[in-house]
């Protein structure tokens, strides 16, 4: 490998690095908004709090569910597809969930909604081990793991 050719190898490394972790922030900050959001959505149809957890375990059950099949996914289509499938997936349902009109609506779009964030984190992973060289492999995992931590941050010095 010419230096040019590692020189590129390394900066398509921190690229990939970048927008993975942009993602994963992304996500969080997805996974979470609904938490502020699902009480004015229980208001404007009228649900209970009970029946708001059903909403929120919804998207947890299919999220769980897809980890295995998303790891697949990404085996037989390659990661790179596999990610913007996700996001754009993902990004259908957060949009579709503010036109939820009933319960029902509401859960299936939260149930997809899970599916498209569940396939991302194999995928993420395994674009990880296709352009890290072995021994910044897990440098590059724990910073990925790490933007849960920077999506949950605070927004400002007043907010509690």
């Amino acid at each position: 490998m010419t230096p040019t050719d590692a020189s590129l190898q390394k900066k398509r490394a921190h690229l990939t690095f970048g927008m993975i972790y942009l993602g994963y922030i992304v996500c969080f900050i997805d996974r979470s908004a609904i938490s502020i959001a699902l009480s004015y959505i229980g208001r404007d149809l009228y649900l209970s709090t009970a029946t708001l957890g059903v909403v929120s375990s919804a998207f947890f059950f299919s999220y769980a569910l897809m980890q295995i099949p998303g790891g697949w996914l990404t085996d037989k289509f390659g990661s790179y597809r596999t990610i913007i499938v996700a996001i754009l997936f993902w990004s259908l349902f957060t949009l579709l969930t503010g036109f939820a009109w009933s319960l029902g609506a509401l859960i299936v779009i939260r149930i997809l909604f899970g599916i498209g964030e569940g396939a991302y984190p194999s995928a993420s992973l395994k674009q990880i081990t296709e352009v890290f060289p072995y021994e910044g492999r897990s440098l590059a995992t724990l910073g990925i793991v790490s933007s849960n931590y920077v999506g949950l941050s605070d927004y400002g010095p007043n907010h509690c």
